[in-house]
């Protein structure tokens, strides 16, 4: 009896050690794939099989694992970029694997960039994010990115700080948390807002040969391109949209520049009613920071002076969202600060009246921007 339960214990411990996985794959046979620039060809050509369109050309970026394991280097580049074309992501994904000898792997994407063409015909941005949610390889906490022109351009910078490019780009949007300068947007976040309204602010790319700089970013409305913000735009309009950690406000003081770096700042807000036949608001903005900069042998320990300067701050940032708020209610006439979100959640019998004409409800609203500084530090020095 005793002979045959140690019999059985050892055909249970010989099954726990000697299990496997079903489907396992080397290392070695994976081709993993961590960036996706996905542009338009210049014209939807054949490609020989009867009714089949090449409407997508897609560069796919993968590690050269050899290149990246051995040591120095030696400065040559250590991935490679390849491109396919296909009538369909999954089109161009089964292209691709026709002419290399791995197993494609998602799981480790970084970035997907589009190039400003997808956007000229919302039906294919629509096709591409639809293709996007539904794959369940498809790494939902990669990056998003556009560039004004060819989104390959991006991943074919020459950077010298770091060769895997597309790590590099992921790092920058990395930055973004404390760095209002800089916008990021995950994959998983972009479903979510145009599922919402189809509308959504993408950050911007822009390449050069040795280098890219993520700022500004592009207009998403209704699936389609409506424009671009610039740095500075982009900034306060992060500030309006969810408040910000990191980021610069320049202010003049007498003949001097002086920079307040923002530790975090937070937005508020405030439906005050109907005021001359029009929704009037108020957007509180409270920051916390601390002056970088002000005149070598000259103190600024003294209270009346700090007062002087935060009003000068909060003047400075009251300005510049303003001029933000000026562009999406008369220039695009696009309500992208949160407002009508605002309205549904906590004014839900107002938002009934308004929902069908949001966006004239908008451009006509009163909006006005609070903003209430703190300086909290000065330096090292008085």
């Amino acid at each position: 009896m005793l002979y045959k339960r140690v019999a059985i214990l050892a055909i249970i411990m010989l099954m726990l050690i000697n299990t496997a996985c079903w489907d396992k794959i080397e290392i070695d046979d994976r081709g993993f794939i961590i960036s996706m620039a996905i542009d338009i060809p210049e014209e939807e050509r054949e490609t020989g099989d009867v009714g089949r369109l090449r409407r997508y050309s897609i560069t796919f970026g993968m590690p050269i694992v050899e290149k990246l394991v051995e040591k120095g280097g030696g400065g040559e580049k250590s991935f490679t970029l390849v491109t396919a074309e296909g009538n369909t992501i999954f089109d161009a994904r089964n292209n691709l694997a026709t002419r290399i000898d791995r197993r494609l792997f998602f799981d480790h994407a970084k970035i997907v960039i589009f190039g400003s063409e997808v956007f000229k015909d919302k039906s294919k941005f629509k096709e591409l994010v639809d293709d996007l949610q539904r794959d369940y390889e498809i790494n939902r906490k990669m990056f998003v990115g556009v560039v004004d022109g060819k989104a390959k351009d991006a991943l074919m910078v020459d950077n010298q700080l770091n060769k895997l490019v597309m790590v590099y780009l992921s790092g920058i949007m990395e930055n973004s948390q404390f760095n209002a300068n800089v916008r990021s947007l995950y994959l998983d976040e972009l479903i979510e807002s145009l599922r919402e309204g189809g509308r959504v602010l993408i950050p911007k790319i822009k390449p050069n040969k040795t280098e890219v700089k993520i700022a500004g970013a592009a207009i998403i409305d209704d699936f389609e391109l409506k424009g671009w913000l610039g740095q500075e735009q982009n900034k306060y309009s992060l500030i309006l949209e969810k408040g910000a950690k990191g980021g610069d406000v320049d202010f003049r003081y007498r003949d001097i520049i002086i920079p307040y770096q923002i530790y975090s700042a937070r937005k508020a807000i405030k439906y005050n009613g109907i005021k001359e036949g029009k929704l009037d608001f108020t957007i509180r903005i409270r920051s916390e920071g601390r002056l970088r900069e002000y005149v070598f042998g000259q103190h600024l320990m003294d209270k009346n002076k700090i007062d002087q300067l935060t009003s000068l701050v909060n003047k400075e940032i009251e300005k510049n969202c303003n001029h933000v708020i000026d562009m999406y209610q008369n220039k695009y006439k696009i309500d992208m600060l949160g407002i009508d979100d605002y309205m549904h959640k906590y004014y839900p019998k107002v938002w009934k009246v308004v929902e069908k004409n949001w966006d004239d409800y908008f451009c006509n609203a009163n909006i006005n921007v609070r903003s209430d500084s703190s300086i909290r530090r000065v330096g090292v020095v008085k």
